[in-house]
């Protein structure tokens, strides 16, 4: 297999996609709440607020991937996320707060 990988985006397509179905389907569930079509109105206001907030949570990642993009669309080799910072800087160890009191 080769280790180079290509970025497509295609990722974020299926993403965005899914991110827009599932905006569909919470307005479908709580259009059928507010009609007094559903036997079940918790459960379908449950679900709607559940899918509406993943599809918030895909569209938020989506629009972060976007602006990094934007950012580093010239230099491909910052395309990958730097490793997250643990607080420490060049392998010193961050310094513990004294707890006060105690010699």
């Amino acid at each position: 297999m080769n280790k180079e990988h290509k970025q497509t985006g295609r990722a974020n397509y299926v993403r965005g996609l899914a991110a827009i179905y599932l905006l569909f389907l919470t307005y479908r569930m709580l259009r059928d709440v507010f009609r007094g079509n559903t036997d079940m109105p918790v459960v379908s206001i449950a679900a709607a607020l559940a899918f509406g907030a993943v599809a918030a949570a895909l569209l938020y990642g989506e629009w972060k991937a976007y602006r990094f993009a934007q950012q580093h669309k010239d230099d491909p080799e910052t395309w990958r996320d730097p490793p997250e910072d643990d607080g420490e800087a060049d392998g010193e160890e961050a310094e513990e707060p004294d707890e006060g009191g105690g010699e």
